[in-house]
């Protein structure tokens, strides 16, 4: 009988503090999401150098100490938000790309405009991409590329597997498309920025030069 309760007692005691442990992984998730959410916000409306850690600490309401706890420098914060940013957006058009059954073109039309519209959502973070990630070299020398060659390669599979299809010109290269597609991006996105037009006259405008752009490549 005494065994049988002090193992009862033990398993209880390890199911709290499973229970407890679950509790701090999910407050430490939810701080973190918030210390990257108000740096981006910082970062678009203070400028990324004008931003200090204290200033971010003081947003994300928690103390300098706990901030350098989740993060070590700007650098490692401005990297961080982009990584999970733009790896959910990439795997989002990777499924566009791959799990739909449409020309490849129409795909590369879909993917062009998710990108856009996404950060069209999100005007901080496209601030923050345009510009502020040009501030920070630790930044622009590790995930910048990372991100656009993650994109420059989605582009060319998908101008490969069209190609193969005999669907678009034979002296298309798949890698300049994907280089061309990536500036034609950050082209609108920065025009936006700085005119302050609308949402539905940047996506107007995307569909316009888009549509030049594949027809110009189409057999």
């Amino acid at each position: 009988m005494n065994v049988h309760l002090f193992l009862d007692i033990n398993f209880k005691i390890v199911i709290f503090i499973k229970k407890e442990d679950m509790m701090a992984r999910r407050k430490s998730v939810k701080k973190r999401n918030k210390i990257i959410e108000s740096a981006a916000k910082l970062f678009a409306q203070n400028g990324y150098f004008c931003t200090s850690m204290s200033e971010i600490a003081n947003r994300a309401e928690m103390s300098v100490g706990s901030l350098y706890v989740y993060f070590k420098s700007k650098d490692d914060l401005l990297i961080e938000i982009f990584k999970n940013y733009f790896d959910e957006l990439m795997g989002n058009v990777e499924k566009i790309f791959t799990e739909t059954e449409q020309h490849p073109l129409d795909k590369l039309f879909d993917g062009l405009n998710l990108v856009v519209n996404t950060l069209s959502n999100d005007k901080d973070m496209a601030k923050v991409f345009l510009v502020e990630l040009r501030q920070s070299n630790k930044a622009l020398e590790s995930i910048a590329p990372e991100i656009r060659d993650k994109y420059e390669n989605l582009i060319k599979n998908l101008i490969d597997e069209a190609k193969e299809k005999d669907l678009v010109k034979k002296n298309i290269d798949p890698e300049l498309i994907g280089l061309s597609t990536f500036g034609l991006i950050e082209s609108i996105l920065f025009d936006w920025i700085n005119k302050g037009y609308t949402k539905e006259k940047l996506l107007m405008k995307l569909e316009r030069a888009a549509n030049y752009f594949i027809q110009g490549i189409r057999k």
